[in-house]
């Protein structure tokens, strides 16, 4: 059992009740609350994305055979600056495969170099004989999922992903042999999430709304295509000093951006190379390591206590920082502007995340368990507190 670790301010009580409102008609459905401040009557919803049939067209993925023996690997062998062996390569003019070892298991990917994008990969855990299998379909923008437990089909999913950030993802679960279809329309802030048994018939529909401004979701649910229920929530919340006293734990503080040169023909200092003659690391005179990858990306930079993971394609930079052999800090810059800080120490960890730069969300775990998870307005006013994670997510 690891002893606990008294988190200075960890104890926040709310000084309110939220207030709910909600109501349950049968069919025909008729909003019992009028004054719904915008929202749509969801017997009535129309989305192009839920509108359209589910295709249940979802490829089982099948396991590359990969030898436990890397001797029977065939392919290039790139070694690390220390001898260790990091990959084996082999590739031709239109594909490169890549075997990277580990510890647990091996991960295997293959990537089109027409379109230089992974295409396919296999993560084999051996421990627990897991295996994970995903691919990508250029031609129709799909990613494709199959796991395996002990050579049993778990279940296996397709999910599409739109540049405004709705999304469509229909998932197989082979053990209770459902089909879970579920649509994001991110320009109504509309779920619709609908279950199927195996034969591909309708069992239930779920219809989420939700008005940021006015903190509320209009749920209508389904048994088949009738409608059976309705739940129009709304969480009020006062002005309160919760948020103030989260972000006056130094703990929780954003670690600042530390700038550093990236291009790596501009960083002087001395060298390590991988086999194939790569550059794997960078140690300027003041000491602070730059680490890369066989495609020369950065990965990590190291500078005293303090690493930077900053990868450059998707603009996503952390910060993290080691306190003392039990206890780190991490700060997180995300590319939507959001920033997130966590403080773990042992086996005890607080979060918080910041969006334009008003406190969203307080999340506290001891021992490894959930405590408590605070859901916050735009404005930063405590709404409601949640024990566990499902709660917090159903909101």
């Amino acid at each position: 059992m690891v002893n606990g670790i008294n988190f200075n301010s960890i104890t926040y009580t709310l000084p309110f009740k939220t207030t709910e409102k909600s109501s349950v008609v049968s069919k025909p459905v008729e909003l019992q609350n009028k004054n719904l401040n915008g929202l749509d009557a969801l017997g009535n919803y129309n989305s192009t994305l839920a509108m359209q049939p589910p295709d249940f067209d979802i490829p089982i993925l099948k396991p590359v055979e990969i030898p436990r023996d890397i001797n029977n690997i065939k392919g290039e062998r790139i070694y690390s600056s220390d001898g260790k062996l990091v990959q084996i390569v082999d590739e031709d003019a239109n594909f490169k495969k890549v075997y990277l070892l580990g510890e647990h298991g091996i991960r295997y990917s293959v990537t089109d170099k027409n379109i230089n994008k992974d295409v396919f990969s296999q993560i084999h855990w051996y421990d627990n004989n897991e295996i994970m299998l995903e691919s990508y379909n250029p031609q129709n923008g799909y990613k494709y999922s199959t796991f395996y437990e002990n050579n049993e089909l778990l279940n296996y999913y397709k999910l599409k992903e739109f540049s405004n950030g709705s999304s469509i993802t229909v998932n197989y679960d082979n053990r209770e042999q459902l089909y879970d279809y579920e649509v994001f329309d991110a320009q109504t802030s509309c779920i619709t999430m609908k279950r199927y048994n195996k034969e591909k018939q309708l069992i239930d529909k779920c219809i989420k709304k939700y008005d940021e401004t006015t903190n509320s979701k209009l749920q209508t649910n389904y048994i088949g295509t009738e409608a059976v229920s309705e739940e129009y929530t709304q969480t009020n919340s006062i002005k309160n000093n919760i948020a103030e006293k989260i972000l006056n734990d130094n703990d929780l503080k954003p670690i600042p951006k530390i700038e550093y040169p990236t291009d790596l023909n501009k960083i002087q200092g001395k060298k390590t190379y991988y086999s194939d003659g790569t550059v794997e690391s960078v140690v300027t005179p003041d000491n602070v390591k730059y680490t890369y990858d066989l495609g020369e990306n950065l990965m990590t930079i190291k500078n005293k206590n303090k690493k930077i993971h900053h990868y450059l394609d998707n603009n996503w930079y952390s910060i993290e920082e080691k306190i003392n052999d039990n206890e780190c800090k991490t700060t997180i810059y995300h590319p939507n502007g959001d920033i997130s800080v966590s403080c773990q120490k042992n086996d005890n960890e607080k979060r918080i995340i910041l969006t334009n730069g008003k406190i969203s969300h307080y999340e506290e775990t001891i021992d490894g368990e959930c405590e408590k998870i605070i859901a916050f307005d735009k404005n930063g006013n405590a709404m409601k507190e949640f024990d566990n994670v499902q709660d917090y997510n159903n909101l």
